[in-house]
């Protein structure tokens, strides 16, 4: 009961946050289009359709993150956690897309049509302000990622330090057009395509491991190991394995004890070394203790 409860009010805080950002991207969404017309930015105008994409990907993430919390049933005994993974390895190929028609746009602009611009300058400071909000938007769900242990909120928050280089480039592409190198626009806008893919596959690999059930960090597995061997009554540690999904970390320990003491007082023993644990460690929501006698 007390796994559920944590998941379903860590599921409500993930929910809270994607909300934030969803209406952060629809304000967003609105402001580069209706700038981007008026202004003649073309740059603008495509990534305000860009901004329509974050608000499909935030949606799919939150209905996601829903899934995730709900309690264990009796066909999914450990819960739905993964569910994050899948998200994140979605938002990974979002972010391969969203490169793919960086890359396709402007070949076919500079290179296929010979398109040259002058966007009026109020394209440089919509585009200034939304890099701004951008920036805060992946500073706040980094923040809100790393508190919770969140891989769909992490992958979130590099989408959203993303979009704060497009807008950067579009800054920079705008203020070179205006100053007479209209080349500048396209040469930043590869080199953000670039910068995407990167983010796309190093996320890609993040959601990749939690759905092979990969360990928590090696640092995390010795400092465990230490609360335990720190128990009272504990005599040996003789294995130690987990495995993460996002949200929580599930633990397997097989302690030695005396060989002569009761069934209560290893029982007490396995209770204290849950308490220790979880105390230091508060994403962990499921330790199995074996114990095994160690002595006469």
């Amino acid at each position: 009961m007390v796994k559920t409860m944590d998941t379903q009010e860590r599921g409500k805080i993930y929910q809270r946050v994607v909300l934030l950002t969803l209406s952060a991207n629809v304000f967003l969404t609105l402001l580069k289009g209706i700038a981007g017309f008026k202004a003649g930015s073309s740059a603008l105008v495509a990534d305000a359709f860009h901004s329509g994409g974050d608000i499909v990907a935030s949606s799919v993430i939150l209905l996601g993150l829903c899934l995730a919390s709900k309690p264990p049933d009796k066909c999914h005994h450990y819960g739905h956690e993964k569910i994050e993974f899948v998200l994140t390895a979605l938002v990974s190929l979002l972010l391969l897309y969203i490169a793919y028609e960086l890359i396709s746009v402007t070949i076919n602009e500079k290179i296929m049509l010979n398109v040259t611009r002058v966007p009026d300058v109020m394209a440089l400071w919509v585009s200034a302000v939304c890099m701004i909000i951008k920036e805060a938007m992946f500073r706040f769900t980094v923040y809100r990622g790393q508190k919770l242990n969140s891989t769909a909120l992490l992958a979130d928050a590099w989408h959203h330090r993303t979009d704060a280089f497009i807008l950067g480039g579009i800054f920079i592409g705008v203020g070179g057009s205006r100053l007479g190198y209209p080349l500048m626009d396209y040469l930043v806008g590869l080199v953000i395509a670039v910068l995407i893919i990167i983010m796309a596959l190093r996320l890609g690999k993040s959601s990749l491991q939690g759905l092979i059930d990969t360990a928590p960090e090696q640092e995390k597995m010795k400092a465990i190991s230490s609360v335990i061997q720190g128990v009272r009554g504990v005599e040996e540690l003789h294995k130690l394995r987990g495995r993460s999904t996002g949200i929580c970390t599930y633990l397997e320990a097989k302690i030695g004890v005396d060989a002569g003491i009761s069934v209560q007082e290893g029982h007490e023993i396995a209770r204290e070394i849950k308490t220790c644990v979880q105390r230091a460690f508060p994403e962990i929501v499921d330790l199995t203790i074996h114990l095994n006698p160690v002595g006469k």
